[in-house]
């Protein structure tokens, strides 16, 4: 296998690096790719003698390994984007309390009493996962598995509960 192997890699390495950067667009991205595309082909043995026409077989394994990355990418992209919103919302959130803060007000105890009216109008299992998040620490995914429902679930949550705190607080605050 190694001489056969080393011949195929030889061959193969750099057309389906180019052959990949086309797909993934970054030639790093592409190099990685091929290079676990021919990890796994080494770490199975694959024996090349039964394969008709290599030339089509490996550009067939490039293609998915890139379908792969690009699916991989488009999950992580979403996820940041969503990671990404609710970390703006969070800080308008607190923009807006700081900008309506009244400092006549600043005890921590008149502080915490409005958040607490705030907290007390969401509706009951909005305010269960926000509790769970803010105060109890724990990550979406521990509290979709707690509570038994979806991820996605809880970030909409997530979402209602700042805007409802947002709203509540400031007209608390006012």
């Amino acid at each position: 296998m190694n001489k056969n192997f080393s011949e195929i890699y030889m061959t193969f390495y750099p057309q389906l690096v180019r052959f990949a950067t086309v797909f993934v667009v970054y030639e790093e991205d592409a190099e990685n790719i091929v290079q676990d595309l021919f990890v796994s082909l080494w770490e199975r043995n694959e024996s090349f003698n039964s394969i008709e026409n290599i030339n089509a077989y490996m550009f067939k394994l490039a293609k998915n390994k890139c379908l792969d990355f690009l699916k991989h990418k488009m999950v992580k992209d979403k996820f940041v984007a969503k990671a990404q919103l609710l970390y703006e919302q969070e800080i308008a959130i607190k923009t807006q309390s700081l900008e309506g803060f009244n400092v006549e007000l600043a005890s921590e105890e008149k502080v915490e009493k409005i958040v607490s009216k705030a907290i007390d109008t969401l509706p009951p299992k909005c305010k269960e996962i926000f509790i769970l998040s803010r105060y109890e620490g724990l990550k979406y995914k521990e509290i979709s598995e707690r509570l038994n429902i979806s991820v996605n679930t809880v970030e909409t949550q997530m979402c209602i509960a700042f805007k409802k705190l947002r709203h509540s607080i400031h007209q608390l605050l006012d």
